[in-house]
């Protein structure tokens, strides 16, 4: 068994969890370098989401949680169908 350390002496190097660590920062620096720079790079447009729910399921507590998780990303736009939306105007205007 061979008992050499690395380099930070905390795990030999015969730890495959040592080499994966190491082959994964290596890759990770890699795609940093060829990444594009944020200056570079399109802004992204919000996708949006349209929830078709009446009412009171939209506003219930378990569905806000969703919503707001959902939110917590900053990628998307919450449109919601309430009741007025779906019994009275058609398919075409939501």
């Amino acid at each position: 068994m061979d008992l050499r350390m690395s380099a930070d002496m905390s795990t030999p190097m015969s730890d495959p969890r040592n080499t994966l660590t190491r082959l994964s920062r290596r890759a990770l620096m890699k795609r940093a370098s060829s990444a594009p720079q944020p200056e570079a790079m399109e802004p992204w447009a919000r996708i949006k989401i349209g929830v078709c729910a009446m009412d009171k399921k939209a506003q219930s507590k378990p569905m806000k949680e969703i919503i707001a998780r959902i939110m917590s990303f900053n990628e998307f736009e919450i449109v919601s169908f309430g009741d007025q939306m779906i019994t009275e105007q058609p398919v075409e205007k939501w």
